[in-house]
Order: structure tokens, then sequence, then C-alpha cells
């Protein structure tokens, strides 16, 4: 009888083969190994739960107990799945194990129903009605609470003591750091601003200065050789402009400056994803295969969320960026990295009210769902470059600090720095908002 049982092969298989490409993702469902129905799969997921447990790696090694094991948990690689939807996977996992207890539950009430010698008693049915559908409900208590708190607290003053703290990604310009103080696992932050003030600048000097995480750009306006000739042009102050004009009148010094600048990247763990029109299960797929290959990524940068695609066909633009805003915070908590989402807007004015989810007005009104929401605005030309303003909202740390600091975009070199007091005490601005902030 046992085939006719309800049970997903695919989904089982889908649920392991996930866990193994992106071993934290065990951590985002609940299931119970008894919830498998198929032995093998049981037995290593639950194998799976152990080692992950004892803060152990899951790999082919670990899971193999004997060469029948290898030969299945090798096939379960190849499988085309996507970590993304590991949830859905063990929904359907969960829902068959629960027709499961359904049907024998049922068959037990039967039996007893037609059993006319012994009494019919359906309490004592109520506990197993009751536990066959597994739900996710938190059902914590605020002693439990204060205990996962306390957890976390005592393993940042861990990461503060041994100097790990410093892994986290920073901005690394003064003012911006003072407000976001890092850019933390599992947040998102909206960098936004009018077209021209330099995002994309920006955002590549923070990909570049922090070299202690693996870092990865999805570019879906610029091909790779635009995206690179930027940092270049940072690295080495040869601007972009020249680039495109195969250096006029140089005599090889420029070139030089250029390709000196190659070293500062030899060594760095920037991967660069060029394609227009993907979505965010293609990002969420890209991370996964590249952590899946050994390589760590702490910082994802998506330039721009307005060209980011979703297949919503009977969904409005509007509704679209917000089920967009939404897929990009879950990709960026179920995968422990901080993500920079870069957007264009063309009214300088936030939303009603400083401080709610980086609710920023263009064309349209947009609200984004993110943690920190910094808005660049184009001051004036100054003797040095360009004057920049940023906006920063850190809003979902109860904090709600708000900032506005002066940064300058150097003329003769393409960097975006912070202004030194003088600077900043020279520096005018048409709308005279600047006073407001400080």
């Amino acid at each position: 009888m046992a085939d006719t049982q309800p049970y997903n092969e695919n989904a089982e298989m889908a649920v392991l083969a996930v866990c193994l490409l992106e071993p934290s993702s065990i951590r985002l469902i609940d299931l119970h190994a008894d919830e498998f129905f198929l032995s093998k799969n049981k037995r290593i997921y639950n194998l799976m739960k152990e080692l992950d447990k004892g803060d152990k790696d899951i790999d082919i090694v670990s899971l193999s107990e004997n060469k029948d094991d290898s030969v299945y948990i090798s096939k379960l690689i190849t499988q085309n799945v996507s970590s993304y939807n590991i949830e859905t996977y063990a929904e359907i996992v969960r829902d068959c194990s629960n027709r499961r207890r359904a049907i024998q539950t049922a068959g037990h009430m039967a039996t007893q129903a037609y059993n006319m010698k012994e009494p019919f008693v359906t309490g004592e049915y109520v506990t197993s009605i009751m536990e066959i559908d597994r739900g996710k409900m938190d059902d914590s208590t605020i002693k439990d609470g204060i205990r996962l708190f306390d957890d976390w607290q005592e393993k940042r003053i861990e990461l503060n003591h041994s100097g790990q703290m410093d892994k986290f990604p920073k901005t690394h310009i003064q003012g911006l750091d003072n407000v976001l103080i890092m850019l933390e696992p599992k947040q998102v932050t909206i960098l936004a601003g009018e077209p021209g003030v330099g995002k994309t600048m920006l955002s590549q000097q923070i990909i570049e200065a922090n070299t202690q995480t693996g870092r990865i750009v999805f570019s879906l306006e610029m091909n790779i050789e635009r995206l690179v000739a930027r940092m270049i042009s940072a690295k080495s102050g040869v601007p972009v402009s020249a680039m495109r004009m195969g250096l006029p009148g140089d005599d090889g010094t420029l070139l030089q400056r250029i390709r000196a600048s190659y070293k500062a990247f030899e060594d760095q763990k920037i991967f660069l994803r060029c394609k227009p029109r993907m979505t965010v299960e293609n990002m969420y797929s890209e991370i996964a295969k590249i952590r899946a290959q050994g390589n760590e990524i702490g910082l994802v940068v998506i330039d721009y969320f307005g060209l980011i695609d979703e297949n919503s066909p009977s969904a409005s633009p509007n509704e679209k960026d917000d089920i967009k805003s939404q897929k990009v915070q879950r990709m960026t908590r179920e995968l422990d990295v901080h993500t920079i989402l870069i957007d264009t807007y063309n009214k300088n004015q936030f939303g009603s009210k400083h401080g709610s989810m980086g609710g920023i007005y263009g064309s349209v009104r947009k609200v984004y769902d993110v943690d920190n929401a910094i808005t660049l605005t184009l001051g004036e030309r100054t003797v040095g470059g360009v004057q920049i303003f940023a906006d920063i909202v850190k809003s979902r740390d109860a904090e709600g600090s708000i900032g506005r600091i002066g940064m300058l975009r150097e003329n003769g070199k393409p960097v975006i720095r912070e202004m030194t007091a003088a600077e900043l005490s020279m520096a005018t601005d048409e709308d005279d908002t600047k006073n407001k902030w400080k």
C-alpha cells in the first residue's frame, strides 16, 4: 500500500538539493525528518540537521555513509532547483506528510467506529488531528525571545573582542557610517538619486573598499566593459571619457596608469553579472551557485531597481515594484547578505514622513521595503568638483537616525569623498534644507 500514499519525490529531492547547494537554507524551514516519505531522504535530511546543529559542513563527504549514498547525493546536486524556492518545496513535502497523517488517523477512527464491542470516544483523536497541520507560527514567549536575544548579543560581543566585527561591510565614508554603523547582514539599503548624481560611482567605491568579504554586482544596464571601465577609472584616475576616445595624445602614461591599476583587483573576490532583464530569482540563484563553489558573499549591489524584471502579467507597475522590493528583502535575509539597491528618482523629496521605509517620490510614489535609505542630491559646482548631499534614514533599528552629509565628486579623480568642514561651510544649498538635518 506504500505506493498509494501521497508523497512527492521531486519535492523531497529538491529540499535536499538546496540544502547541499546552500547549507544555511536548512534553517529557513522547520521540516522534521519524519515528514519525508522515502526512508533514504528521511535519513539524509536527519543527518543534515545534526551536522547543522553541530556547526559542521553539509557536503557529500559528511553525508555519504556508503557508496550508494555517494551516488545518490551526487545525483541530488545535479537537480535543477532554486534556493529561492526552498520554502515552496518544503511546503509540498509537509502537505504530503499531513495528508498521510490524516489518512492514518482516519483509518484508526474508522476501525474503531466499526468495532461495536468497544466504546467509540472521538476525544482520543483530538490530539492526533490537531498535530496533523504542522504550521510555521512563531509561538515563542518573551522568555524565549530574551534567550534568543541574549545569544545574539553574546555573539556580537565575541565578534567585537576578536576583531571579527571589522568584517562587516561599511561604506567607508565616515559621515554615512556614523549613521548606518555598518551595512548589517540581512538588511537592504536603497541608494537613490537623480540621474548623473553618482549612485553607481559610490556603490562601486563601497564594493571595492570591502575587501574582507566576497562581493557581487548585478548590472542590468551596463555591459561588463563599461562597468569595469568605471572601476578602473576610479582606481587609475583616468576619466572614462578619455578611455572611450582611445586616450588621444597619450604618450603611454595614461595607459601605464590604467594597467597599473589592474593589480588592485587581482586578488579581490568581486563577481560581476551583467545582463538585462534579470529577475530577483535569477540573482538568488547566481549567489547560491557562487557560494556552492566555496566563495563567501557578504555584499550585493543591484544596479538598478527599475530594470529588475518581474513576471507578474496582471500586476500594475506600482504593484510590480512592491513585489520586487519584497523579493529583494527576502533574498537578502535568507542569504544573510547586505544588499545595496540602486534606483533613480526625479524630484528631491521624501514622503510626508521622514523615516518611513524609503518613501521617495519620483514621477510616481515609490515605497521600498528597505532598512536604510540614502538619497543623493546634486549641489553646486565648485573648484574641486561637484557637491553631492546625502540624506540618510536608518529606520528599522529603533533609533530612526536621520542625517545629512556633504560629499564632493572630485574633478581630478573619479571619486566621491566626504567634504571637509571648510568645504562644507562654503557650500550652499538652493532650497536651504541643509540646516534642518543638522
